[in-house]
């Protein structure tokens, strides 16, 4: 029999990296240093967000008419609101489609204009102050943009795919890594928060996140016609940088339906739970920096000369004893270690001729065919 490959795909990585810390607004002073050493709670640099209106065209975000755009708006104008806060939401046909508008700052619905569609929110100034959050040393500062770059370890979690722009927070587990996430289990005291789901997140508790202004969610599966929509529509993996952003990042670590979070990936979340993260749901990945000051060591002596990239899928040899995640069939998203392979073909019912392997998940030993699993590292 020739030698067996299957896919090999990196879903935990620890190493030496460059994070972006980003300070916004106006007024920016950053007290930190090329070269300069930090800690998790060293402050980096404040700014005010600036005063003053901004401007956002609710009809055009919502394909509706200026005259009734309106009627989508979820406060009055009038009312106050928060940055990331849920401000309109259309629903589509049949959950298809549902567009959702955050937003931009904090501030005041001030006025709405029928005739052009565009709503103002007159901003309310405040101060923001950026920690570090991480053990690290500082390589680089663009004074103008506010963008600090901090050369510190970190464990990355390589999700299947996700949305949402970079966000941070501290991690919060909600539970196990199969229970369902719906709406009433998100509150604001999760605000800021990025949260770790289980088997599924539902659309409600996606809204609720919105609202709610919590960072990121992290599922180990997701409804397709759910995803579909944050997506505006359209399901295209072949375009690995497609930006969306509905309010929340959102990544998702197995594939649709009902999955738990693997347990590889699952065990290292706990491990972090209530320490500092970064989400990028859009690149589906997961940043957990190391609170060891111990790591200043390394951190010191390495030098990067260029980012890191997620890692891709490439083709291993399939042999005994790897681990392995089922990728197919009822058992999809188990994770196991193989402990047999069949020295000849078996013709399955479907009419195709396959390698069967067993693998050992827990106490259970599954047959699946060897085409059907994944090398993960």
């Amino acid at each position: 029999m020739e030698d067996l490959l299957v896919n090999k795909r990196v879903r935990i990585l620890q190493d030496i990296i460059n994070i972006k810390r980003h300070l916004n607004g106006s007024n920016l002073n950053i007290v930190v240093k090329i070269g300069q050493e930090v800690a998790p709670d060293d402050l980096l640099g404040s700014s005010d967000t600036s005063a003053g209106f901004v401007t956002v065209n609710l009809a055009s975000n919502l394909h509706e008419k200026a005259k009734t755009a309106i009627n989508f708006l979820k406060p009055k104008i009038g009312d106050s609101i928060f940055e990331g806060e849920l401000l309109a939401k259309k629903m589509g046909y049949f959950g298809m489609g549902d567009k959702f508008l955050v937003s931009p700052g904090d501030g005041v619905l001030d006025f709405y204009d029928t005739n052009s569609g565009v709503l103002r929110i007159k901003l309310i100034p405040k101060k923001i102050k950026l920690i570090s959050g991480v053990y690290g040393v500082v390589n680089n500062i663009n004074t103008s943009s506010g963008e600090i770059e901090i050369r510190t370890l970190a464990k990355i979690i390589f999700g299947l795919f996700g949305s949402g722009m970079e966000r941070s927070g501290i991690l919060k587990v909600l539970g196990s890594s199969e229970m369902l996430v719906s709406s009433s289990q998100l509150s604001e005291k999760w605000a800021n928060n990025i949260m770790v789901g289980g088997g599924v997140v539902f659309l409600d508790a996606l809204q609720k996140a919105v609202h709610t202004r919590i960072n990121g969610i992290i599922t180990g599966g997701i409804n397709a016609a759910d995803f579909k929509a944050m997506k505006g529509g359209v399901l295209d993996f072949s375009h690995k940088n497609m930006i969306s952003d509905i309010g929340v990042g959102v990544m998702v670590t197995e594939g649709f339906g009902t999955i738990p979070i693997g347990r590889d990936v699952f065990e290292v979340m706990k491990d972090h739970n209530g320490k500092f993260c970064i989400l990028n749901g859009n690149l589906a990945k997961l940043i957990l920096p190391t609170q060891d000051i111990g790591s200043m060591i390394n951190i010191r002596k390495t030098k990067i000369t260029d980012d890191r990239v997620q890692p891709e899928v490439v083709s291993t040899p399939f042999k005994l004893g790897v681990k392995v995640r089922i990728i197919y069939s009822l058992n999809l998203g188990a994770q196991g270690i193989v402990s047999d392979i069949d020295k000849v073909p078996t013709l399955l019912q479907s009419g195709l001729s396959t390698i069967m392997t067993t693998v050992r998940v827990g106490l259970r030993s599954l047959r699946v065919p060897y085409n059907n699993l994944e090398v993960i590292g």
